[in-house]
């Protein structure tokens, strides 16, 4: 008995999905280049000496793209399984509030108050990361490196407590209004360790300085630590999408 033929919601949930072999790539270029023009257009149109003409086709730009992604939400919505789950789930949410303040707001007057939400517009930047398929190796690489990261970040929290209590300890006395408390401490230690630095706060005994120095070389284990294990479990990932290929070929051989 020859297989069903997809019918036409099934080759259309194929293609918006990314599966279709003939039209989902094209899918997701096409879907990536109106997400970058949007974004384009929409910075375009907050540049003061911007041209009237420019102006226009950025309000036309914006329009035409709302349209796509509101036919890409139903699309999606439509060819879902399950409607509700899609809805629901992080990308519906997304593909839905990326349209919606756009749809909301053309009331008029009336609707001043919801215009704020157009502040929403910034959301469609997400959908890029939809539409990019490498995503799903990410994905996979922090969850195969998972437990790692979690036994890091205990020992990162321990080393930054650890950090702000003898920094307090060393300058607490020296400089009473910049290292009042542990808390406080704390914060000039996230801040050294991030190299983003912390104004004219700085350590002025001799302890102080030497307990920075030890701060910011441990900062670097700190920051080269999970990029190893990211880089790690992206390369696992990758292993393990190659093996996923290279398994149907086998097999029809």
């Amino acid at each position: 008995m020859k297989d069903r033929a997809p019918g036409l919601r099934d080759r259309l949930a194929a293609i918006v999905a990314g599966d279709d072999p003939r039209f989902g790539n094209r899918f997701d270029e096409a879907m990536l280049i109106v997400i970058l023009v949007s974004l384009a257009a929409l910075g375009l149109e907050t540049v003061p000496a911007i041209p009237g003409w420019l102006h226009t086709l950025c309000i036309w730009i914006e329009r035409a793209s709302i349209l796509l992604f509101t036919a890409e939400y139903a699309a999606r919505l439509g060819t879902a399984k399950k409607a509700w789950k899609y809805a629901t789930s992080f990308w519906g949410v997304i593909d839905f509030l990326a349209v919606a303040p756009w749809w909301l707001t053309m009331g008029g007057a009336g609707f001043q108050a919801i215009r704020s939400l157009r502040l929403l517009r910034i959301l469609r930047a997400l959908k890029l990361v939809r539409h990019l398929a490498a995503i799903d190796r990410v994905r996979r690489a922090f969850e195969l490196v998972r437990e790692e990261m979690a036994v890091f970040g205990l020992l990162a929290l321990i080393l930054l407590f650890i950090a702000g209590v003898g920094i307090y300890e060393f300058e607490h006395e020296a400089q009473p209004v910049a290292f009042s408390s542990i808390p406080q401490s704390l914060w000039f230690v996230v801040v050294t360790l991030t190299t983003v630095g912390y104004g004219d706060v700085y350590p002025v005994t001799t302890g102080g300085k030497l307990f920075t120095v030890l701060i910011l070389v441990t900062g670097i284990g700190i920051v080269a630590l999970p990029t190893s294990l990211i880089t790690t479990g992206l390369t696992r990932a990758r292993e393990e999408e190659k093996a996923r290929k290279q398994k149907p070929a086998a097999e029809q051989t």
